[in-house]
């Protein structure tokens, strides 16, 4: 009884530090996954009881549950930890290629270890909007291991694909108006990040080119071009 009472109390904290980090809309949308996941646990400690009925033991004794038992009951714990991560108001992919390479190496480390494909749609359709989203909607009307798989792809060729990133670097970069003193510390931060970028990607010529090169350089003070 103690044990119970122990993983209650932790329940019960947890559930106060992700609501006490919200506000207003956020606040309802975080309760509400909560609710869920509360409900996903104890649905799954009814399916456990339900497979130990009538088993003579008076302690229950995990070696006594199925293996599908365990499955599903990690699968539930799992889903009930990425909906605590949308509920955090983790952010979103909207179809950015800069954030590509962010947002798909932050989604295997949230699925890592679920072999539910249903879950991990599931999950990728929850940390997608706008274009991003509507790209990969179509996945929901095939199996779920064929429809992650495709979604995946489909993402990567949209928005990771090594031209369109190379070139949504450039483009922001020419997208510069005027520098002046206030927004030239934040002109080489990106600079120098889209050099990394292209650098990685092996498509610096994108940028090092004659026309992109004097273009970047009009957009200088003019004490700076002559220098």
């Amino acid at each position: 009884m103690k044990k119970a009472c122990t993983v209650t109390e932790e329940l019960e904290k947890l559930n106060g530090d992700v609501l006490f980090q919200c506000e207003g809309a956020e606040y309802q949308q975080a309760e509400q996954y909560i609710e869920e996941c509360l409900r996903d646990f104890i649905d799954t400690k009814k399916l456990v009881n339900s497979s130990l009925k009538g088993k003579k033991t008076s302690v229950p004794n995990t070696t006594n549950v199925s293996p599908e038992v365990k499955q599903t009951h990690q699968s539930q714990l799992r889903l009930s930890s990425l909906n605590m991560l949308t509920a955090a108001n983790a952010i979103k992919f909207s179809g950015d290629p800069l954030y590509y390479h962010a947002f798909i190496s932050g989604y295997k480390s949230a699925v890592d270890g679920i072999e539910d494909c249903s879950i991990k749609l599931k999950a990728l359709l929850a940390l997608c909007e706008g274009d991003a989203l509507a790209s990969i909607q179509f996945a929901l009307l095939r199996n779920p291991e064929d429809g992650l798989k495709v979604a995946l792809e489909t993402l990567k060729t949209r928005f990771g694909n090594p031209p369109v990133i190379a070139q949504a670097w450039v483009q922001k970069i020419l997208r510069y108006t005027k520098l002046e003193s206030g927004n030239i510390s934040r002109f080489r931060d990106d600079l120098e990040n889209c050099v990394a970028a292209l650098t990685s990607l092996q498509c610096l010529g994108e940028l090092n080119n004659q026309t992109n090169i004097r273009m970047i350089a009009e957009k200088m003070p003019r004490f700076l071009q002559y220098r």
